[in-house]
């Protein structure tokens, strides 16, 4: 159990994150790994995105 959550702790040091700033300004922190090309998404995937203001 102990060796699962070093494993765990040492992932999430490796893991990259990335800034994301929208068209407000607000800054946002992601994982690099959850970030997807538009080309990449499924047409559900794409429904559930948040469009950006004027592209409604």
């Amino acid at each position: 159990m102990a060796d699962e959550k070093q494993k765990t702790n040492e992932t999430q040091k490796q893991e990259k994150y990335v800034y994301v700033k929208d068209a407000d300004n607000n800054v946002y922190v992601c994982r690099l790994s959850d970030l997807k090309k538009e080309d990449e998404l499924s047409e559900e995937e794409k429904d559930l995105c948040m469009k950006p203001p004027g592209d409604a």
